[in-house]
């Protein structure tokens, strides 16, 4: 398979705020938000984004969890010191890989494992290949 190089986020329209195009990217669902206590939704997504620039770190696999409200992608969340990456949004907390086998390889570590099940944020699905 063809190496996959995630671009984005680039607003759509930046007179519309919350829209934005991201390229090579691959979606998640959030397998612990159905089960959410005071909001069960299926709404939440982790968004997996393809690069090398994340490849030493052992957490670039794991979302933050949603503790916070994100309305940025600026590196100023309290989960990116635990998990040394950006978070993302709200909505869509961001995963880095360099490939779908690598995330799959990752999210499988048990401290990871451990970490998404902290964080509410175990995803799905959990077995992937490139």
């Amino acid at each position: 398979m063809k190496e996959m190089k995630s671009e984005g986020p680039t607003p759509a329209d930046r007179e519309l705020g919350g829209m934005h195009v991201f390229k090579n990217v691959c979606l998640t669902n959030n397998i612990d938000a159905m089960s959410y206590e005071n909001n069960p939704t299926t709404s939440l997504r982790g968004l997996i984004y393809f690069t090398r620039d994340q490849e030493h770190n052992s957490q670039r696999c794991v979302p933050c969890s949603n503790s916070e409200n994100m309305d940025r992608w600026d590196g100023t969340y309290e989960d990116e010191t635990v998990v040394k990456h950006k978070c993302g949004m709200n909505g869509l907390h961001t995963m880095y890989a360099t490939s779908a086998g690598d995330w799959s390889s990752c999210i499988l570590e048990d401290e990871n494992t451990q970490l998404m099940k902290k964080f509410g944020q175990t995803q799905t699905p959990t077995s992937v290949t490139s």
